[in-house]
């Protein structure tokens, strides 16, 4: 019973994490294929909804009354927003049903509710080599001409983030090739946000978590600035045009790409309305669809200066006493969930539409949730002495 348990427990935790598979099939449908994008969208949901429901359903079965709360307490808050402020409706309820009930907030929940954090990252180490084969699949038609690059897709980019970090985590002498790999995919046809999460990890693992690297890092990453003409050469040979490498060899690596004018509408709005903000996907009506692209101004955006900033307060406040409590093993592996699923989202994504945040809440929920219950199970030493004076077993004997 317990074995097929675990096996369901490890089909459910596939299921919540396998966006990015379903991400570069979308992609190779598009471009090798020829399908449009609309008919793959509607296939993408379709297999989003048909590994995630089985997925929510079991967990539900779970934990049913938290479920329900948090799903119910959502639906509230959506529909009191759409009373409140009815130009959100447009994009609440279509972003809401497709984007943040399956994809961030079922993650959430169904990693929480499985509660195996090993387990989690052994499934997305599979789930990663799953779309270093695609993407292979889907450079290898790109090199070949099956299709042209016109120009890069943030969704792409960033299915390739998690994979990269988990691969170069694990660092055996195939994982840590295929998650540079992954990488430079990026740096071709890609964002430049994915490249500086990653490296931003790989640099914390080096000086605070495995000192062995760091002469091995150092020389790939001298290998890899000589090599950037030559690789620039190489895509030129096919017709690619790499945005990321120019902005960084021509010193605007730093740009904003236009997004001081999604900063500049959000700040605005918050003046306009500083104590409740314009509720949840209230950026979208301002922006034409668009999300303000910082994680910290959006939650002031929607909630005003009256709720924002404690959010705000209570994340952080949890994210570092979680941090504390926890072995050196166990930090590295949140901040390699960090860098995939939270530090993209000061200048990209939406914590109300990307997959990667989810998979980041659910992973600190676990291990928060082991912390507890590594409390519960090890009382401290004080703890483990005291006499409770109502039991009489522990009163002195007396002659």
């Amino acid at each position: 019973m317990k074995v097929r348990q675990k096996t369901i427990e490890k089909w459910i935790v596939y299921a919540v994490l396998c966006q990015p598979v379903l991400v570069l099939l979308q992609h190779i449908m598009i471009s090798v294929l020829g399908m449009s994008e609309s008919s793959t969208t509607i296939y993408r949901v379709m297999g989003t909804a048909g590994l995630v429901l089985p997925a929510i359903i079991y967990c539900f079965m779970r934990r049913p009354r938290a479920f329900f709360l948090i799903y119910v307490g959502f639906l509230a808050l959506c529909l009191s927003t759409s009373l409140l402020f009815p130009d959100n409706s447009e994009y609440l309820w279509p972003e809401a049903l497709k984007f943040t009930i399956p994809m961030v907030i079922s993650t959430i929940l169904c990693l929480w509710a499985i509660g195996d954090v090993e387990l989690c990252d052994r499934c997305m180490y599979r789930v990663s080599w799953a779309v270093v084969w695609l993407t292979l699949l889907y450079v290898a038609n790109l090199l070949r001409g099956t299709f042209s690059f016109e120009q890069y897709d943030m969704s792409f980019s960033y299915a390739l983030l998690l994979p990269s970090l988990v691969l170069y985590a694990k660092k055996t002498w195939l994982s840590v090739p295929a998650a540079f790999f992954l990488i430079f995919v990026v740096l071709a046809i890609g964002s430049r946000g994915v490249v500086v999460a990653f490296f931003l990890y790989i640099l914390y693992d080096a000086f605070f978590y495995d000192h062995r690297v760091l002469i091995p890092l150092g020389i790939i990453m001298g290998l890899a600035i000589i090599m950037i003409p030559i690789f620039m050469a190489f895509l030129n040979d096919f017709g690619i045009s790499s945005r990321t490498l120019e902005l960084l060899l021509s010193g605007q690596g730093g740009t904003l790409s236009d997004r001081d004018i999604l900063y500049s509408i959000g700040l605005d709005a918050l003046q306009q309305h500083p104590l409740f903000g314009l509720g949840i996907y209230g950026d979208r009506p301002l922006t034409g669809g668009f999300y303000v692209h910082n994680f910290f101004l959006e939650v002031c955006v929607h909630f005003g200066f009256l709720l924002g900033p404690l959010i705000l307060i209570i994340i952080a406040s949890a994210f570092m006493l979680v941090w504390y409590k926890l072995d050196r093993r166990n930090r590295a592996l949140l901040v390699k969930y960090f860098c995939a699923g939270f530090v993209p989202m000061m200048a990209s994504g939406s914590y109300l539409s990307e997959n990667n945040f989810g998979i980041f809440a659910g992973v600190f929920l676990m291990l928060a949730q082991t912390i507890i219950v590594f409390k519960k199970t090890n009382p401290s030493p004080e703890k483990k002495n005291e006499k409770d004076p109502a039991d009489i077993n522990h009163l002195p004997d007396t002659v």
